[in-house]
């Protein structure tokens, strides 16, 4: 997968001082990986239980977006950031 441009992390353009030397990298690459799982996860389910309205591609990143967000946001420190972030990948389900 191909990492987003920055403009596609909200808020990228707004936060003049970076959080603790988190670099605008880190937050494309957890948006990479977030988006990645929660495809990943949709793909899995639609075959266990096809869903009445189907997401597409835009729709599962705009959810990666503003889990993403929420937590850049909401975290001041950037040990957090990661923490939080890693803790929204693992909590997506690994379907088998």
């Amino acid at each position: 997968m191909v990492l987003r441009p920055l403009d596609n992390c909200e808020g990228c353009e707004f936060s003049p001082y970076q959080i603790l030397i988190l670099l605008l990298q880190t937050r494309e690459s957890y948006l990479s990986l977030l988006t990645e799982n929660l495809n990943k996860n949709y793909e899995r389910c639609c075959i266990v239980d096809p869903p009445q309205h189907t997401l597409s591609v835009t729709d599962i990143e705009a959810c990666a977006i503003d889990m993403e967000y929420e937590a850049f946001t909401s975290n001041t420190v950037a040990s957090l950031y990661r923490r939080l972030l890693s803790k929204m990948v693992s909590y997506v389900p690994n379907v088998k």
